[in-house]
């Protein structure tokens, strides 16, 4: 059950971020990109949460496959030509970065309070 709920977190993120990631504020000439730096900030943050509220790799594995298959989903044109995920330098980015992201945080996958989880996990 924790991989179902894990896996549907990270579709979640995936897509909250596939809608942001485009967003950009004009600082006098210069679009700063703050939805593509918002999209791979909640995609870091929520793949270590629950990396680190679990033991093991599992989780954040399962986090890093519902996040991939979110964000793909969404980079596909639909019948209609519309498209999440455009094939833009921060479409891209968002892409790459996010995968880059969960990957790494998947491969290193190590709880935040160690100590705290074997302690929980010794039942004292």
């Amino acid at each position: 059950m924790t991989l179902i709920v894990a896996a549907g977190f990270g579709l979640v993120v995936a897509v909250i971020g596939a809608f942001w990631q485009s967003a950009q504020v004009s600082v006098g000439s210069v679009l700063v990109p703050t939805g593509l730096l918002g999209a791979l900030l909640i995609t870091w943050a929520g793949a270590r949460v629950v990396s680190s509220l679990t033991p093991g790799r599992s989780a954040a594995v399962a986090v890093a496959l519902g996040w991939t298959a979110g964000a793909v989903a969404l980079s596909w044109a639909r019948g209609a030509g519309d498209v999440v995920v455009p094939g833009t330098w921060y479409g891209y980015l968002y892409l790459g970065g996010g995968l880059a992201i969960v990957s790494t945080v998947a491969i290193l996958a190590a709880p935040l309070l160690p100590v705290a989880l074997e302690r929980s996990a010794a039942g004292r």
